[in-house]
């Protein structure tokens, strides 16, 4: 299975505020539930909270909308202030996710050569094992990955949002 991008496809996920997100910023440094990523290049850091208990309003509501179509286990949220801050870089992770995009934009560049570029609403289902790299190259943005017990369902449930195939 490869990844694929559906566009326009998480209308709550659009509606998550800065508000909610630097709350559970708050919550998980003071809990020990982050990580900030900083390159070590004089990028400005991102910070990636992992607490899975803790979703202020708007987090709540996204949560809710994505697990109503997918069924995750898990939500972390990315968030980084300036053009070219620092991510994960290249890597993959050892279970199915579906990333969406909350505020800003993303692009993840892909082992084939191939990029996709989320904006707010956009998901992307990355398999287990599929090496990606998340560029942050446009600004502030707000990304939400969200973790599968084992593997995505085979059959999701239909959307109203159009399928860009890679």
């Amino acid at each position: 299975m490869t990844y694929e991008l559906i566009k326009n496809r998480f209308e709550k996920c659009k509606n998550v505020t800065w508000d909610d997100v630097i709350d559970k910023m708050n919550h998980d440094v003071a809990t020990k539930d982050y990580r900030i990523e900083n390159g070590g290049d004089g990028t400005f850091p991102s910070l990636f909270t992992f607490s899975d208990h803790y979703f202020p309003g708007t987090l709540y509501d996204a949560l809710e909308e994505v697990d109503l179509q997918e069924s995750i286990t898990s939500m972390h949220v990315y968030a980084s202030f300036t053009k070219g801050s620092s991510t994960y870089g290249r890597h993959n992770d050892d279970t199915d996710v579906i990333i969406v995009q909350a505020k800003g934009t993303m692009t993840y560049g892909f082992d084939d050569g191939k990029y996709a570029h989320l904006e707010p609403g956009d998901s992307l289902f990355i398999p287990a094992y599929t090496y990606h790299n998340p560029l942050c190259n446009h600004g502030p943005r707000i990304s939400l990955s969200f973790g599968y017990a084992n593997k995505r369902r085979i059959t999701p449930l239909p959307t109203t949002g159009s399928i860009e195939g890679t």
